[in-house]
This record gives structure tokens, sequence and C-alpha cells, in this order.
């Protein structure tokens, strides 16, 4: 029974010091890797991949923000060249049929129509040979993405006929770069007929 016993803690004192050498040895092992890290850090190749991972950074930011400026500046153009400045000649006229057909009336030597805009004034003149009256209108204007507004101030003796009734006229605007048209809605939004213009200046 002694005997046995004597076996059992030999047995159990070799299991604890086997125990305690690989505790000390994981210790010593994360002890000499902390210390190992620290000394890498105080090398001057170190000190210069922390510095290139920085300027990695800076320019990274960098590219982002002349990215931003880039898109900004394009949209920025775009928005200055879809401008009702300039002079514009009428190439066709569109009149709308309710069965949903449109009659096209191309511009002549014999019909021909200028309109001409400031940054806030419009002025218009158009020549039909077949007609004895004069058209011309002058006066105020906005445009939107898709609407067209002139408000007339005076015209030629037909025009100002008009002008006494109506001087507003609003628009479904379609501007592009060097084309526009301005069409005409009935009460229900629906197109009736519609001016279509080519940029000459």
């Amino acid at each position: 029974m002694t005997k046995t016993l004597l076996i059992s803690y030999q047995q159990f004192l070799s299991t604890y010091s086997s125990f305690l050498l690989t505790y000390k040895i994981y210790k010593l092992f994360f002890v000499t890797c902390r210390l190992l890290t620290a000394y890498l850090l105080t090398l001057p190749i170190m000190k210069n991949y922390f510095f290139i991972l920085c300027m990695v950074l800076i320019f990274s930011c960098k590219e982002n923000t002349n990215s931003d400026s880039t898109n900004e500046d394009a949209q920025a153009s775009n928005e200055k060249t879809l401008s009702m400045q300039g002079a514009w000649e009428l190439i066709s006229y569109f009149n709308y049929r309710s069965d949903g057909t449109i009659d096209t009336i191309k511009s002549s030597n014999t019909l021909k129509q200028i309109k001409m805009y400031s940054p806030t004034k419009v002025m218009w003149s158009r020549l039909r040979v077949s007609d004895s009256l004069d058209w011309f209108g002058y006066g105020d204007y906005t445009a939107s993405d898709s609407v067209l507004t002139e408000v007339l101030d005076y015209g030629s003796k037909a025009m100002n006929n008009v002008i006494k009734e109506n001087k507003e006229f609003t628009f479904k605007l379609i501007l592009e770069e060097n084309k526009f048209s301005q069409i005409s809605l009935d009460e229900q939004g629906n197109p009736m007929f519609a001016e279509n213009y080519k940029r000459i200046e």
C-alpha cells in the first residue's frame, strides 16, 4: 500500500514539474515576442515603413479630394454649357394632332425666325414673306431644367395686340448643348405645337 502511494506521488511530481516547465517556456516566449516587437519599432527600417504608410494614406486622401473637385468642375461646366444664352435659329415647327400624329413644317427662306437670349432678356423676330404683318417681341425670360417662361414687354403692332391679352408665355423646355425645343401644352398637359431651334452663336 505504501509502495503504491509512493509511486502515485512520484507521478504527480513528474506531471507537476512538466506543467511548470511548459508554463515557463510559454511565458518566456511571450516576453521575448514583446521585447522583439519593441526593438523592431526602434529600427530605422521600421520607421521608414511607418513613414511610407503615412505618405500612402496622405496621397490617397489627396486623390479622393482631387477626384471630387474634378467631378464638381465637370458638373459646373456641363451646367454652364446648357444655357439659353446666345442666338438661335428656328429649324422646324411641330403641330401635334389629337390622333397622335405630328405635322412638321420646316423653316425656309420665306419662313424663318431668330431668337436671342441674354442672361435675363429675350428678343425674337419672324419673317414670313406671305404675311403682310411684322412679327417681333421683346421681354424677360426664365429657364429651368424643363420650363421656359417668357414675359414680353412689347413687340410689333400685331404682337402688341396679343400682349394686351396675355404677356406671359410658358413652354415645356427640352434643352441640349446646341439645340432646344419649346413646346406649348394644353390645360391637360398635352403638347399642341412646338418650335425647334438650333444654336447659331
